[in-house]
C-alpha cells in the first residue's frame, strides 16, 4: 500500500468529490482480515461520465488526455487509482453450503431466509436489541454477544427443529462451535462487530485507567478485527420490522397532542388524570420508602437487601425494572464498618425512642392521610375553578380597579381593630397583596386613600395604617 504522504492530492480530491456527488460508499468485511468500505464500479462510471465537463474545469492536470465519452476511456482513467494504490478491486464471497444458488449455480446476493427468521427468533425470545449511534455514521440497533450465545446454548434444541438445514453440521453445546456458528452471520453481512467509543474527559475512568465500559453503550465504533466473541456488541446491518417503532412513534406524538389540548378536557376526564397522577406519585413515593428502610434495616445485620433493584436502572424497560422482586447480597465489610454500624443502629434507636414519646403511629398515619386529602382537594378546585375566576386578583394597573361602583356588603368592622378585608371590594383580597402591589406605589396609595372602600369600610385603625403608608410612599414628591 501507499503511504498517506505519496497519494496524489489530485485523485484524492476526486474521489472525494465522487463521494459528495452520490456515489454511495457502504462497509463490510474483507474475509480473514478486517472491515473496509466500498463502492460500486458502475456508479462510479456514471458519475465520471456525466460529470466530465465539471470534472475537465476542476482537475485540468488530471484529465488533460482523457475525454470520458465512451467505457473503454473511463475505465482506462478508473484503472489508474488501483495502479496509484487508492482502491483494489474486489468480489464478493458467499458462504459455502449457507448461499443460495440460482438456476445458473451461481450464488444469490441476497438475505438468507434461514439466517433472517433465526435473528428474528432470538429477538422475540429475549436476545435485547438498543439503539445507538455509530460514531461518525448513523443510528444503528445491537444486541449483547453474551445474550445471543446464552440464547443459541439455551435454544438449541427449539432451533434445531425449527432450523434443520441451518444446522445440520453444529451441536451448539461448546462455546467454540456456538461461536463459530456466530461468526457467519458476521460473514453473510447480517451483523458487524462493535466496540464501545467512549468520550474523552467526560466518561469515568476506574483505578486501573480503563474507561468503565457501561452495559448498553449509547456510542460504538467499528472493529477491524471482524470475528465473533460473547463480550462485544454487534450491529444489525439490516434493519428489522419498523411498523411497530412506527406505531410508537404516532402513539408518542398523539399521546403529546392530547396533552397540548388538556385545557378543553371535559371536567370529568381532567379529574380522572389528576387522581391517577397523585395515587401514582403517591404510591411510587411508598416504594421509594419502603426500599430505603428495608435497605438501611438489613445494613444492621451485614446485608444489601434492596426491593425492585432494577427500579431505577435506566436501561431497563418498565417490566424489566420490576425484576427480579428483591436481591440479597452479604456485605464482607471489616470491623471498622461493623462497629460504624452498631453505633448507627444504636443512635437511631435513640432517635426513634425519643419521638414515640411525642408522636405515635397514629399521628404518622393521619398526617400522611390528611397530606392526601388535601393535594386532592386542592387540584380538585383549581381544575374545577372557570377560566374567569382562575386569576381572582384584579391588575392594579387598570383604572377600572378604583373606578368600579362601590358594593356595601352590610360587614361593619370594629373600629379598634386593623382589618383590611375593607378592600377586598377595591381589587385587594389580602394584605399581602396590598403590599406587595401597592405600598410603595405614591399614585397607588393615593387611589387607595380616595376610593369607596377606604371612605366607607375601613375602620380607624386601619386608615390611619393606610394614612402613614401613603405619606411613606409619597415623601418628597409632592414637594417637586
Amino acid at each position: 500500500m501507499s503511504r498517506a504522504e505519496d497519494l496524489d492530492p489530485e485523485m484524492l480530491a476526486l474521489l472525494t468529490c465522487a463521494f459528495d456527488e452520490g456515489v454511495k460508499v457502504k462497509g463490510a468485511v474483507e474475509v480473514g482480515k478486517r472491515a473496509v468500505e466500498y463502492f460500486r464500479g458502475d456508479e462510479f462510471v456514471h458519475f465520471l461520465y456525466s460529470k466530465r465537463d465539471m470534472l475537465k474545469t476542476k482537475f485540468p492536470n488530471l484529465l488533460q488526455n482523457r475525454t470520458l465519452e465512451d467505457l473503454k476511456d473511463i475505465e482506462e482513467f478508473a484503472d489508474t487509482f488501483i495502479q496509484k494504490g487508492f482502491i483494489y478491486k474486489a468480489q464478493y464471497k458467499p458462504i459455502k453450503g449457507i448461499n443460495e444458488i440460482d438456476e445458473n449455480g451461481m450464488y444469490r446476493m441476497d438475505l438468507d431466509p434461514e439466517m433472517l427468521a433465526l435473528l428474528t427468533c432470538a429477538f422475540d425470545e429475549g436476545v435485547k436489541v438498543k439503539g445507538a449511534v455509530e460514531v461518525g455514521k448513523r443510528a444503528v440497533e445491537y444486541f449483547r454477544g453474551d445474550e445471543f450465545v446464552h440464547f443459541l446454548y439455551s435454544k438449541r434444541d427449539m432451533l434445531k427443529t425449527k432450523f434443520p438445514n441451518l444446522l445440520q453440521n453444529r451441536t451448539l453445546e461448546d462455546l467454540k462451535d456456538i461461536e463459530e456458528f456466530a461468526d457467519t452471520f458476521i460473514q453473510k453481512g447480517f451483523i458487524y462487530k462493535a466496540q464501545y467509543k467512549p468520550i474523552k474527559g467526560i466518561n469515568e475512568i476506574d483505578e486501573n485507567g480503563m474507561y468503565r465500559r457501561p452495559k448498553w453503550p449509547k456510542r460504538l465504533i467499528m472493529c477491524s478485527k471482524q470475528n465473533f466473541d460473547k463480550t462485544s456488541f454487534y450491529i444489525l446491518v439490516h434493519e428489522r420490522n419498523k411498523k411497530l417503532q412506527c406505531l410508537m412513534l404516532i402513539t408518542l406524538i398523539s399521546i403529546v397532542l392530547i396533552c397540548c389540548m388538556f385545557p378543553i378536557w371535559p371536567l370529568k376526564l381532567k379529574l380522572a388524570l389528576w387522581h391517577l397522577s397523585v395515587v401514582f406519585v403517591s404510591l411510587m413515593s411508598v416504594i421509594v420508602f419502603v426500599r430505603l428502610f428495608l435497605f438501611i434495616f438489613f445494613w444492621f445485620f451485614g446485608v444489601d437487601y434492596w426491593l425492585f433493584p432494577n427500579l431505577f436502572d435506566e436501561d431497563c424497560n418498565v417490566v424489566e425494572s420490576f425484576t427480579p422482586v428483591h436481591q440479597w447480597i452479604y456485605r464482607n465489610d471489616s470491623w471498622v464498618f461493623v462497629i460504624a454500624r452498631m453505633f448507627t443502629a444504636v443512635l437511631l434507636a435513640i432517635g426513634i425512642h425519643q419521638l414515640g414519646k411525642t408522636h405515635s403511629i397514629s399521628d404518622i398515619r393521619n398526617f400522611a392521610t390528611q397530606s392526601f386529602i388535601d393535594i386532592i382537594e386542592w387540584g380538585n378546585k383549581k381544575l374545577a375553578a372557570s377560566p374567569e375566576n382562575v386569576s381572582i386578583y384584579k391588575s392594579l394597573d387598570s383604572k377600572a380597579t378604583f373606578e368600579i361602583e362601590f358594593q356595601d356588603d352590610g360587614v361593619v368592622y370594629d373600629e379598634n381593630e386593623e382589618n383590611y378585608d375593607c378592600l377586598k371590594g377595591c381589587g385587594f383580597q389580602t394584605f399581602e397583596d396590598l403590599v406587595r402591589k401597592c405600598f410603595l406605589k405614591c399614585e397607588c396609595m393615593e387611589k387607595v386613600i380616595k376610593s369607596e372602600c377606604y371612605k366607607k369600610k375601613c375602620s380607624r385603625v386601619t386608615k390611619e395604617v393606610l394614612d402613614e403608608a401613603h405619606k411613606e410612599a409619597c415623601f418628597g414628591k409632592k414637594d417637586k
